[in-house]
C-alpha cells in the first residue's frame, strides 16, 4: 500500500517555526483549516482524475504536525471534504516533538492526540521526526489518550542546535541500535514503525529483520 505524504503549514511560511508551531499571529486556526482543506481538495481532484493513482493511494500520511491547533485543523479539513464524490483515503496524523511529553508548540502529547482522536477520518495517530530518546514517553502519552493504532518513525540521528547539524554519535548511527529501539516501540504499542530523517537503507533492513524476529517471539 502506498501513502500520500502531506506536511504542515509551517513549511510554507519561511519563519523558522516549522518544528515549534510558532507561526505568528496571522496564522489563525481558521487559516490552517483552509490551508489543509485546499491541499486535500487538490489531492482529491487528482485521485478523481486518475483511476490508477486512486487505486495506488491507500492512506494519507499527514506528518510533522507541531501543535494541537494544527492537528485539529487537519481533522476539520478531512471532515469537511468527506462528502465529495471522490473520497480521500483514511489519514494518519503524526506529531513532532523534542521532549518526551510535549509536542513542538508546548501542548501535551495527550491534549494533541485528544484533539483528533474522535475524527472518524483519522485511522492512526503517532509521531515522526523526533529524537530516539523521547519516543518511549511520547508513545505512552499517545496510548493514554487514544485506542487508535499508533505509528512511530523517529529520526535515526539527533539534531544538534549548538552545532547546527546532525550529531554523529557512532552508537546511534548503528543500524542494529535503531532496530533494537524499534522493537521497544512495538512493545510500547506502536503498530507501524519506520524512520524519518537520517534513516538509511541499512536502518530499514535491520528494522525489517527485527520485526520478523518479533513475530516469532
Amino acid at each position: 500500500m502506498t501513502s500520500a505524504s502531506l506536511g504542515f503549514i509551517g513549511a510554507t511560511l519561511g519563519n523558522c517555526g516549522e518544528y515549534t508551531g510558532d507561526y505568528g499571529c496571522a496564522v489563525t486556526p481558521a487559516r490552517m483549516r483552509e490551508f489543509h482543506k485546499e491541499r486535500l481538495g487538490m489531492l482529491a481532484d487528482c485521485l478523481h482524475g486518475s483511476a490508477a493513482l486512486h487505486d495506488q493511494i491507500g492512506i494519507l500520511a499527514i506528518e510533522t504536525i507541531p501543535s494541537a491547533a494544527e492537528a485539529s485543523a487537519v481533522a476539520d479539513a478531512l471532515e469537511a471534504l468527506h462528502g465529495r464524490s471522490t473520497r480521500l483515503p483514511p489519514a494518519c496524523i503524526s506529531l513532532t516533538s523534542s521532549t518526551a511529553d510535549r509536542i513542538g508548540c508546548g501542548d501535551t502529547i495527550e491534549d494533541a492526540v485528544k484533539a483528533i482522536s474522535n475524527c472518524p477520518r483519522v485511522c492512526a495517530i503517532g509521531i515522526n521526526c523526533v529524537p530516539l530518546g523521547v519516543v518511549g514517553g511520547l508513545l505512552a502519552g499517545i496510548r493514554r489518550a487514544t485506542q487508535k493504532p499508533i505509528v512511530c518513525y523517529p529520526n535515526s540521528q539527533p539534531w544538534s542546535d549548538a552545532n547546527g547539524g546532525w550529531h554523529a554519535d557512532d552508537n546511534l548511527l548503528l543500524a542494529a541500535h535503531f532496530a533494537c529501539e524499534a522493537a521497544e516501540w512495538v512493545r510500547c504499542a506502536a503498530s507501524i514503525v519506520g524512520g524519518c530523517c537520517r534513516t538509511t537503507a541499512e536502518n530499514t533492513r535491520a528494522l525489517v529483520e527485527q520485526m520478523l524476529e518479533l513475530r516469532h517471539e
